[in-house]
């Protein structure tokens, strides 16, 4: 006999799960009675799959009710069929179930004003019991905090190689010099610079030393301490508000202060060198806790990035 498996799974499972019952109690009326369905609708789910099958699937008795050859056919599938949703359903529930508890990263402040923070909350929001902590702080801190394994994972801007650090690209970062003068942009030069006033914020050194070598290589004695660093704020969005203000130049990601550019608020320092992009990594512990939540969110961030480029 053959057997129409597509029209078949097209049934719901229910279905399935009602033909067990009359297999398993022997009767249509004991089938009702443990489905908590009425004769006539245990009656009526039976006849669905009779009339995919084309056979009859029981011979009913005054107390019994048999298999017919049919029937037995049909039995295999429908334990396949109700094994396996049973299957699922449990292994789904303790995927669920897993993703419970605290992950705990650490990140420089520029990345929470990227679109990926904002983006990560909305894909926590399906599965409410992941409790993010996270720590904002300077890179070299993410680095120690790492090595000290007292986090799930890191975001940092550079590669320091260590036998207990595992890193995995993230995505690239562009940094720009801006001021609130456009005239000051197109003056600035290797001759002049340490006459400007620039404004500082936590990670500025590192990204002046990457700006350096990028637009102004020959400044060979150059450091972020020999500049004229008047103006210094502990927070980059307070630093950004001190140069639209017109309290000197400073170097920024670009996603923190494009909107500002657009705006007008700010312009960015005009160069025929190709943009500064510099690496973002994922930053973990080789000994750090394997755990499908840890995993879960690392994918999340590394999927947004993912979305960007296609």
């Amino acid at each position: 006999m053959h057997i129409n498996v597509k029209h078949l799974t097209a049934l719901k499972v229910t279905v399935f799960e009602t033909f067990l019952a009359v297999v398993d109690k022997g009767s249509f009326s004991n089938a009702a009675d443990v489905k908590a369905l009425s004769p006539a609708a245990v009656t009526f789910q039976i006849k669905q799959l009779e009339e995919i099958v084309g056979q009859k699937l029981f011979i009913r008795g005054k107390d019994q009710s048999t298999l017919t050859e049919s029937g037995i056919e049909v039995l295999k599938f429908a334990r396949t069929m109700v094994e396996g949703i049973s299957s699922l359903e449990v292994g789904l529930k303790s995927a669920v179930e897993t993703m419970s508890g605290t992950v705990k990263y650490a990140m420089p402040h520029g990345c929470l004003l990227s679109p990926h923070f904002g983006m990560l909350l909305d894909k926590r929001k399906q599965y409410p019991g992941i409790n993010l902590v996270v720590n904002l702080m300077l890179n070299e801190e993410v680095l120690s905090l790492i090595k000290e394994n007292k986090a799930d994972f890191g975001f940092v801007t550079e590669k320091v190689a260590n036998p207990l650090l595992n890193y995995q690209e993230f995505c690239q970062e562009e940094y720009v010099l801006v001021s609130s003068s456009r005239k000051n942009l197109t003056e600035i030069n290797t001759d002049n610079i340490l006459d400007y006033q620039f404004v500082a914020y936590p990670s500025f050194e590192q990204l002046f030393t990457l700006w350096k070598a990028h637009f102004m290589a020959e400044l060979k004695d150059v450091s972020a301490a020999s500049l004229n660093l008047a103006n210094r704020f502990n927070w980059i969005d307070g630093a950004i508000k001190m140069v639209i203000g017109g309290l000197g130049f400073s170097i920024f990601p670009r996603h923190t202060v494009q909107h500002h550019i657009d705006a007008g608020a700010l312009f960015e320092y005009p160069s025929e060198y190709p943009p500064l992009f510099n690496n973002i990594y994922i930053i973990q512990h080789i000994h750090a806790q394997k755990n499908e939540r840890v995993r879960q969110v690392i994918d999340w961030f590394l999927s947004m990035h993912s979305d960007e480029r296609n």
